[in-house]
């Protein structure tokens, strides 16, 4: 079967949108969401901004059994309301730095517990992947949210280690204690063991250095939180300042029994037949009702006009194309990737962000590991203005651009192949769209 080309684009809401009652915010509200007041009559110029602005930053896509799909009225955090969460007391001033805990070391007792992080596939089907290294995660995260420091722990910070009886139950030790782990099967079987997430953010709070802004702890292990869910990859603790995230399912070789379409991953999730491929059923089926609008337009359901120079989003797509996606660099890269930006998400939870519900976003909520790989890696116009504010209330400049030179030298220095290329080529023309940008406000 060809490959798809990915020609034309979809930079607004999918037609499962409308069913599922998802709202898209107009240009006014879009504004006023970060914290801008609009006056007056659209002049043509500024008609051409916001086409400008839509092409860059599009909308959510609500694909069938998204997470906006499923809970479309999730209540939206404006910049305004941000600051309700974001106070001194959630964040007081000596709180300025990012904690990132590599994955716990394992004593010679419990020597199994390793093998709980090896996928059940058959292992001659295996390509040699290099698990994520803590240390690129964590100079991710210091591009990502440039200008506050994010230190990496010691290894030894935390161990595996037996807790006593008769349970499968292992114990995480501290540098002054052994914290109890419950443990239980899998249970789709990917992977043979799961830990209990809730004993990890209580290891999480109980190591929360005096001067952390934020603490993530990064397991190699499968997670779940309670007893009715299967797994899940990452989860914070905003008000304690600490999240855990896993790598366990953002494995490649997992991507074909979690129903990952790698070839449709961020930036390709925009390609318009993929998008109709997932909404057929209301493309084709009987009229749907009208959709609901609030504000003064509803606009970007389809891909409508593109300027003849390329967007972020097509110079990406762009990107992608030249890579060998079957190679182990690619696939030990792409995990990586995942796993950077599950992370840079829990700890804008831990910054006081909310689950984004005005654009295609990296704070967006997710509700599969096939979602979640079509999300983009950026924050939004509307998180971005809380991250900016937070990083220069610490006294430390926090432009976008800043962000943007920083996040450059990340992903180059990834080399190139690797599956950072596509967010470092978005980037580069980033800089070239939001200068046209400017110019025509």
């Amino acid at each position: 079967m060809p490959s798809c080309s990915h020609m034309e684009l979809v930079y607004g809401p999918s037609e499962a949108s409308k069913h599922a009652g998802y709202v898209l915010r107009d240009w006014a509200q879009l504004q006023a969401a970060k914290g801008n007041k609009t006056t007056g009559k659209i002049t043509d110029s500024g008609a051409q901004s916001i086409a400008s602005h839509r092409l860059l930053y599009p909308a959510p896509l609500v694909l069938p059994n998204d997470d906006l799909y499923i809970d479309p009225e999730y209540d939206p955090q404006t910049f305004g309301d941000w600051p309700k969460l974001v106070n001194a007391h959630f964040v007081p001033a000596k709180r300025r730095k990012m904690y990132l805990v590599p994955p716990p070391q394992t004593d010679s007792d419990v020597s199994f517990v390793d093998d709980w992080t090896h996928s059940t596939i058959n292992k001659r089907s295996k390509p040699r992947m290099q698990p994520p290294s803590a240390a690129d995660v964590c100079n991710y995260l210091e591009a990502f949210y440039g200008g506050l420091e994010t230190k990496l722990l010691p290894a030894s910070t935390l161990t595996w280690g037996s807790w006593d009886g008769d349970s499968e139950d292992i114990a995480l030790q501290t540098q002054t204690e052994g914290i109890r782990i419950r443990v239980r099967t899998c249970k789709d079987r990917l992977l043979p063991k799961q830990l209990n997430l809730n004993d990890l953010l209580d290891v999480a709070i109980e190591i929360l250095p005096e001067d952390a802004l934020a603490l993530i702890m990064l397991v190699d292990h499968d997670i779940y939180e309670d007893e009715d869910d299967d797994f899940v990859c990452g989860r914070a603790f905003g008000g304690s300042h600490v999240c855990v995230v896993s790598s366990a399912r953002y494995q490649p070789l997992l991507d074909q029994a979690q129903s990952v379409n790698r070839s449709h991953s961020w930036p390709a999730s925009h390609c318009k037949a993929f998008v109709e491929r997932h909404c057929a059923q209301y493309i084709e089926g009987p009229k749907p009702k009208k959709p609901k609008i609030v504000g003064q337009a509803q606009n970007g359901h389809s891909s409508g006009p593109i300027d003849t120079n390329q967007t972020p989003l097509q110079a990406a797509i762009a990107a992608l194309k030249t890579l060998k996606v079957s190679s182990p660099q690619y696939l030990s890269s792409l995990w990586l990737w995942r796993v950077c930006r599950t992370a840079s998400h829990e700890l804008g939870h831990c910054l006081g962000m909310d689950h984004c519900v005005y654009y295609a976003c990296i704070m967006q909520g997710t509700a599969s590991v096939a979602e979640d790989a079509r999300q983009p890696p950026y924050l939004c116009p509307v998180d971005d203005a809380k991250i900016r504010a937070l990083i220069q209330e610490r006294g430390v400049p926090g432009s976008d651009s800043r962000y943007v030179q920083s996040m450059l030298r990340f992903c180059c220095a990834q080399g190139p192949g690797s599956a950072f290329e596509p967010y470092k080529v978005w980037l580069e023309v980033k800089l070239a769209s939001e200068g046209r940008l400017i110019a025509n406000s």
